[in-house]
């Protein structure tokens, strides 16, 4: 008897819990089609109006030698997702060489590597694009003005690729 009481009072307690509205959820799509770099290069995925939250980042880029190498060897590339209080860079650049034991600032999402094996006869039917795909839910706050980023660099040969990809964005106010 005294279990259904608790059981009652317990259920009737939980049904009069006021719910706060649910915030709403802003998807931003970005299609990347960019030529490689041997220096640093900033892609602004997007820019914060007012003050939201970064839920989710997935998508996936592609990297394919889009002309004939000079001479055959590896193209190194690396990807930087990072968040940029007022559009000012605050993880270190991308770099293709290695580099251990990093202190990483709060701002930088994620990072991603690739290597491309350059071919000096180039044909369409040889080259095979490397596929990076990637799906974050590092929560970051924005406040307006802050951009969200993919900085990217090559190695002395990464002009050569070419970088095409689809990178979706979720957003809570």
């Amino acid at each position: 008897m005294l279990l259904n009481y608790l059981r009652i009072k317990y259920n009737a307690m939980s049904q009069r819990q006021r719910r706060a509205p649910k915030r709403r959820i802003e998807r931003v799509c970005n299609k990347i089609s960019v030529s490689g770099a041997t220096s640093p290069q900033d892609i602004v995925l997007h820019t914060a109006e007012d003050a939201k939250t970064l839920v989710r980042m997935m998508g996936h880029l592609n990297v394919i030698q889009d002309t004939a190498a000079a001479a055959e060897g590896v193209a190194e590339y690396e990807f930087l997702f990072e968040v940029q209080p007022n559009g000012n860079a605050v993880a270190d650049a991308p770099d293709t060489s290695q580099a251990l034991d990093q202190d990483c600032p709060e701002q930088e999402l994620f990072r991603l590597m690739t290597a491309h094996l350059l071919d000096t006869a180039l044909s369409n039917s040889d080259t095979v694009p490397i596929q990076l795909d990637f799906d974050s839910k590092a929560m970051r706050k924005l406040k307006a003005g802050d951009t969200v980023n993919l900085r990217h660099t090559g190695s002395g040969e990464g002009d050569d690729l070419f970088l095409n990809g689809i990178i979706y964005l979720w957003f809570k106010e």
